[in-house]
């Protein structure tokens, strides 16, 4: 089955698209995992635009590492469930697989593991629904 979405961006890449923006613009790099300086005074710029796009893969990259550091050990450790952000105790957590990464589990709350449980067997479009039902947006 083909992937969808773009690629995932690794730390390499995203310093080397750093190192392009900061040569392009003539700007001294802050360091190989920093971000280079908003560019005050240049919105709505193709400085501003590309400046944006670095933001979001940072972003990106960031919610990709924290979400990878949340799997499951077998220390028995404890940390945020990936699903309500509350902290989970080995002991009383349940192990939900990680779809992405084969062999990895992530410690979740029992409920939070139903709760992915039905997710994962009435797809995203139901999930969307729900959602709308549960959290309407105000007119």
């Amino acid at each position: 089955m083909p992937t969808r979405g773009r690629p995932p961006l690794g730390p390499e890449h995203l310093a080397a698209k750093v190192r392009a923006y900061c040569q392009r613009y003539g700007i001294a790099s802050a360091g190989p995992e920093a971000l280079p300086p908003f560019p005050a005074g240049r919105r709505e710029t193709r400085q501003h635009r590309e400046w944006l796009t670095l933001y979001k893969a940072y972003q990106r990259l960031a919610q990709r590492a924290a979400a990878e550091s949340a799997p499951a050990d077998d220390q028995g450790s404890s940390g945020p469930c990936p699903v309500c952000a509350r902290d989970v105790q080995a002991p009383e957590a349940a192990r939900h697989p990680m779809p992405s990464r084969a062999g990895r589990e992530w410690l979740v709350h029992p409920a939070c593991a139903d709760l992915l449980r039905v997710a994962q067997e009435a797809g995203p479009d139901a999930c969307a629904r729900a959602a709308a039902l549960l959290w309407p947006r105000k007119a």
